[in-house]
């Protein structure tokens, strides 16, 4: 099944936060995913720090405990 398959490719967080940051090994890949129940809440912010990590313009603060890098 397609689905299964992408499914367990992903980054999944090990906790209910969301994961924000470039991928390793492949800095062109930026990750982010939602976190438990308040990705919707939290959707635009999370877009303008993912745009302005990308863009290497200041933008919001990333949470510690959102940052890929210190959760993989």
């Amino acid at each position: 099944d397609v689905g299964e398959r992408w499914a367990n490719l992903r980054m999944q967080p090990k906790g209910r936060d969301p994961l924000l940051g470039a991928a390793p090994d492949s800095p062109c890949i930026y990750v982010a995913t939602g976190g438990f129940k308040i990705s919707f809440g939290i959707a635009h912010r999370m877009a303008q720090c993912a745009l302005a990590h990308i863009l290497n313009e200041v933008g919001p603060m990333v949470p510690e405990s959102f940052r890929l890098e210190n959760r993989v």
